[in-house]
């Protein structure tokens, strides 16, 4: 009986796993801006393997502290 747990906790889990997974992007002022895009590209290559991707961009940086 004790190894019938396990099973129904990864049901469980697999039934409430998430349908989209939110990213938030921050280029801020380092080498952000040129490695966010091609993050962002590879994560959307995953396709189904993870939940639908929503990407939200961030400010930061001392651009964003000039303004």
């Amino acid at each position: 009986m004790a190894f019938r747990l396990p099973i129904r906790r990864a049901l469980s889990t697999a039934a409430t796993a998430p349908t989209s997974l939110k990213i938030g992007l921050v280029p801020a002022d380092g080498i952000g801006r040129e490695i966010i895009p091609a993050a962002r590209q590879a994560i959307e290559a995953l396709g189904s393997d993870i939940p639908k991707p929503e990407f939200v961009d961030l400010l930061a940086g001392f651009e964003l502290f000039q303004r």
